[in-house]
């Protein structure tokens, strides 16, 4: 790492000359590192990219009682839950309101009550239920053109979460990224699959009220 003045410069290059008066390299790479160090980790993220913004479901202290439920749990039963109703479950464990949905939202909820391993930090939730057929996530599920992922990192949220009742395929979760993990604007980001969604239900004994709220609306 070289410094222009009082600003880091990073290089990758390939050494092609070395004599008693200079070194001669070609460079593949040359800028600034485009994270800042962060406070109280310890150690240095400025190269880790992408993976150091993802997040679990169990990073977030409000649903720390998720750790508790095994990873096998046969979560079938997202089939049988609404979007709405994981909603109302959602905000109970958070103790916030359920908004009404409306055509132009940018996020399903949005919570400014939130922590993420012991810092508070606000945070956009895009949800989705088997209304359109119990399957994983693809790009055509996010509403009729495609923009509902473009639409939530238009959120001023510092965590922007996608939940879905079952898989979330890769392509979902590459774009998700690449919106978040912005070099002018990095934020985090987390996927929650069926799975870790049953998971987290059964933590917050919250599985049979999301069913009996499913049934009384279908």
């Amino acid at each position: 790492m070289l410094a222009q003045g009082e600003t880091p410069l990073s290089i990758i290059a390939v050494l092609r000359e070395v004599t008693a008066e200079r070194l001669v390299f070609w460079p593949l790479i040359i800028g600034a590192p485009w994270l800042e160090p962060i406070p109280d980790v310890p150690f240095d993220p400025t190269w880790f990219a992408y993976d150091f913004f993802e997040h679990y479901v169990d990073d977030i202290d409000e649903f720390e009682k998720v750790k508790a439920v095994d990873m096998n749990v046969d979560w079938s039963p997202m089939q049988r839950i609404s979007e709405d109703a994981f909603k109302a479950c959602l905000c109970e464990i958070l103790s916030d309101t359920p908004g009404k949905d409306w055509g132009g939202e940018r996020s399903d909820h949005f919570a400014s009550h939130l922590s993420l391993q012991g810092r508070r930090i606000t945070a956009a939730f895009l949800l989705k239920g088997p209304g359109n057929g119990f399957g994983p996530m693809h790009m055509t599920h996010l509403g009729k053109r495609g923009d509902q992922l473009f639409r939530l990192a238009s959120e001023p949220a510092e965590l922007l979460i996608v939940q879905h009742c079952h898989e979330i395929t890769p392509p979902v979760r590459g774009t998700l990224r690449a919106l978040a993990v912005q070099p002018h604007h990095a934020r985090r980001y987390c996927l929650i699959d069926g799975r870790d969604s049953f998971r987290l239900l059964t933590a917050y004994g919250l599985v049979e009220k999301a069913l009996q709220l499913s049934a009384s609306k279908s």
